[in-house]
């Protein structure tokens, strides 16, 4: 049985996904970002309206902004966006996004890092002092103590 490439790949690009988004040619979705995250194309091209500077990006993107396959936009926490595909034409694909919202940080993470750099420098500390000692201790039996 021969099977037709076009049509299984058509099938499989349409096939719903989780966490896909899918807009067909004329269909437009507002996106409020209630995390910081990224929005990725995933097929097709974006149309993707801002309605106006985003909350910690004042002299940031405004009106409109066009993406293709593969390209992302990060968006802070509070952005809202219209996103439609970019072509209007119904006999064109779809177009699709995905969106990562970045996980927030917990104290645990947050202070894994400077503790590390912290226990490191104390340990170059005791090292220097250590050294330091050994050579006040030497210098106090020198040739030139009464």
């Amino acid at each position: 049985m021969r099977t037709q490439p076009d049509a299984l790949s058509s099938l499989a690009l349409r096939a719903p996904a989780p966490g896909l988004h899918a807009l067909a040619a004329g269909q437009a979705r507002r996106w409020c970002a209630s995390h910081s995250g990224e929005l990725r194309v995933a097929r097709g091209s974006l149309w993707i309206t801002f309605d106006g500077p985003q909350p910690g990006t004042e002299a940031g993107p405004q009106g409109d902004l066009f993406l293709h396959a593969g390209e992302r936009l990060t968006m802070p926490a509070g952005a809202s966006v219209v996103i439609e595909p970019a072509s209007r034409c119904p006999s064109a694909n779809d177009a699709a996004f995905t969106w990562q919202a970045q996980r927030p940080v917990g104290l645990g993470e947050a202070v894994r890092g400077p503790a590390s750099d912290l226990s490191h420098a104390l340990g170059d500390a005791a090292h220097a002092l250590s050294r330091l000692m050994a050579g006040v201790w030497s210098a106090g039996r020198g040739p030139w103590r009464a």
